[in-house]
């Protein structure tokens, strides 16, 4: 039996092999590198630098001293009654309207709209109305009352303000009584008290 002629055969698989390495040239007692004392320094010093300077950033991980890391937390307030946010003690405003998707006109002809205000209570089964409250086109003196619009909303707000467009809540509920804006509760599923507001469409007279 003749033997195969393994050098031609070994050729053969280099020339069509391309995840094949490339074999140095030489070496110097075995070894495919030579060392010197000045690249072994500059090897400890890199590797030392390297440490200190991932250690420091772990450390500003860990302790958030760069300020580009934050930290946030949800913690969740004014479950109940005894501990109810007082809208009173906040100076919270609230103005609102509806408008016209396409036209942007806004949508508030008494003639075909009726706004509904009140305070909702809940005990977590059944919701009810214990104040109605009326509502009002916006007064320049109710407006006065707001925080200054933020910079991107500014023009769209001061054109609503303009046109006579924006809502706003009576200051006492229908029957003249002060309104109970102290809230709570963040679900349906439990007790609660909240803010309302609703527009009703309606036939026109």
């Amino acid at each position: 039996m003749k033997k195969p002629n393994l050098p031609k055969y070994n050729k053969f698989i280099n020339q069509l092999d391309r995840f094949g390495q490339e074999m140095p040239t030489f070496n110097y007692k075995g070894q495919t590198t030579l060392g010197t004392p000045f690249g072994l320094l500059g090897t400890i010093l890199f590797t030392v630098l390297l440490s200190l300077y991932a250690t420091s950033k772990f450390v500003h991980l860990v302790t958030l001293k760069n300020p580009l890391i934050t930290k946030a937390s949800e913690t969740e307030k004014h479950l109940t009654d005894d501990s109810a946010i007082d809208l009173d003690t906040t100076d919270f405003q609230m103005a609102f309207l509806v408008h016209d998707m396409k036209t942007n006109e806004p949508k508030d002809d008494q003639a075909y709209v009726t706004w509904h205000g009140g305070i909702f209570e809940s005990d977590g089964k059944k919701e009810k109305m214990v104040q109605k409250i009326g509502v009002h086109k916006c007064t320049k003196e109710d407006l006065e009352k707001f925080y200054p619009a933020g910079v991107k909303s500014k023009d769209k707000i001061n054109d609503l303000k303009r046109r006579d467009a924006l809502q706003c809540f009576d200051d006492v509920d229908v029957n003249g009584k002060k309104i109970n804006r102290k809230l709570f509760g963040s679900s349906d599923s439990q007790p609660n008290r909240t803010l309302m507001v609703q527009m009703s469409p309606c036939i026109p007279k």
